[in-house]
């Protein structure tokens, strides 16, 4: 073959690729190929009873979003983050606000901290000085026990569950005498 013919030849595949990929682009006949825009393809997108350019969230035949917000209805691609009026405000742990799907154990960043007690010397002991602390409705505390103005009476600290407690306590029975930095000896 010439070089001619070789021309002719690449000339007439390079015309054919430039006329199928034009015929592909443009898509069927009468298309533009892809689905209409919502506010012209005769369908209630939104489910409010209006369809396209009747319904209030058309803003003409080209607008892709039947959806008015303020409808009182949450449809269409309305969210909480872009309309609070129809789907109501977002709700997720962290928001500041403790919604009814939450509590202390799964979103205290919302909700406060559980309650809780811990005891340093594992409960009612009155021979050991111990502190509790914990969160008693969302709010730190430490409490130990102590001696009171009379030398032989114990203010014990201990805790039953997640809940802090105290009681007076007597030293001067049993084994022990008096009271002394916080425990009976």
């Amino acid at each position: 073959m010439n070089k001619n013919g070789k021309y002719a030849i690449v000339f007439a595949v390079v015309v054919a690729c430039v006329l199928l990929t034009s015929i592909a682009v443009a898509g069927p006949k009468g298309g533009g190929g892809g689905p209409k825009p919502e506010c012209n393809d005769k369908i209630d997108n939104d489910g409010d009873g209006y369809t396209d350019r009747k319904d209030d969230g058309c803003n003409g035949k080209k607008d892709n979003d039947e959806s008015n917000c303020g409808d009182g209805t949450c449809e269409g691609s309305e969210s909480s983050d872009n309309c609070v009026a129809d789907c109501g405000p977002s709700t997720y742990c962290g928001d500041g606000t403790c919604d009814a799907d939450e509590d202390c154990s799964s979103c205290s960043s919302d909700c406060g901290n559980c309650n809780s007690c811990t005891d340093s010397d594992n409960g009612y002991n009155v021979n050991t000085k111990g502190t509790v602390s914990g969160y008693d409705s969302g709010e730190t505390y430490t409490y130990t026990d102590y001696c009171t103005t009379n030398a032989t009476q114990l203010l014990e600290y201990y805790c039953i569950g997640d809940v802090w407690n105290s009681i007076p306590y007597n030293c001067n029975s049993n084994d022990t005498t008096s009271c002394v930095n916080g425990a009976c000896i």
